[in-house]
C-alpha cells in the first residue's frame, strides 16, 4: 500500500511540474492595465497591445530574484512603416529580464530603453534601424561637418 502512496504523489508532482511550466497564466487579451496589473507581481499573463500602431504581444514567462522574466514579440508593425522596416521587425521577439523595481514604477510599455535589458531578434532588429538612422544622418551632415572641421582648424593655425 505504501508503494501505491508513492506513486500517487510521483505522479502529482509531474503534473504540476507540467502545468507550471506550459499554463500560460491569465489571458488579458488587449486589456493594458491587466498586463501591467500582472507585471507588478511578475505574475503569469499574455496581452496583445497596440503601442504607437505596432501590435505587440507580452508574456509575463516566470519571477526571479529581483527581476521579471518576460517575452514581447512584434506581432505587425503599423500600416505607416516602410516594408523594409516591417520585414525586419514583424513576427520577431525578445526576451527580458526586467528589475521588479521598474515594473512597480512604470508600465510595460513605457519603460524607456527596455531594450537594455533583452535579448533576442526583435532587439537586434531594432538596433539594426537604430544604426542605419544614424548612418543616413551622419552622411547627410558630412559636408557640414567637414566644413566644420575646416573652419575650426584654420582658427587653430592663426
Amino acid at each position: 500500500m505504501e508503494t501505491h502512496y508513492k506513486w500517487v504523489i510521483g505522479i502529482a508532482i509531474v503534473f504540476t511540474i507540467i502545468a507550471i511550466i506550459f499554463f500560460p497564466g491569465k489571458n488579458c487579451q488587449n486589456d493594458e492595465q491587466c498586463i501591467n496589473d500582472r507585471a507588478k507581481e511578475c505574475a503569469r499573463a499574455t496581452a496583445q497591445i497596440t503601442v504607437d500602431g505596432n501590435l505587440q504581444q507580452y508574456t509575463i514567462k516566470s519571477d526571479k530574484k529581483d527581476t521579471c522574466l518576460l517575452e514581447i514579440e512584434m506581432i505587425t508593425v503599423g500600416d505607416d512603416a516602410e516594408q523594409k522596416i516591417k520585414d525586419l521587425l514583424e513576427n520577431k521577439a525578445m526576451v527580458c529580464e526586467i528589475p521588479k523595481q521598474i515594473l512597480q514604477e512604470v508600465s510595460l510599455t513605457d519603460i524607456d530603453h527596455i531594450s537594455d535589458y533583452c535579448t533576442g531578434q526583435l532587439k537586434e532588429a531594432l538596433q539594426e534601424i537604430l544604426i542605419e538612422k544614424l548612418y543616413s544622418v551622419i552622411i547627410a551632415n558630412l559636408g557640414q561637418i567637414s566644413l566644420s572641421l575646416q573652419n575650426a582648424t584654420a582658427s587653430q593655425t592663426m
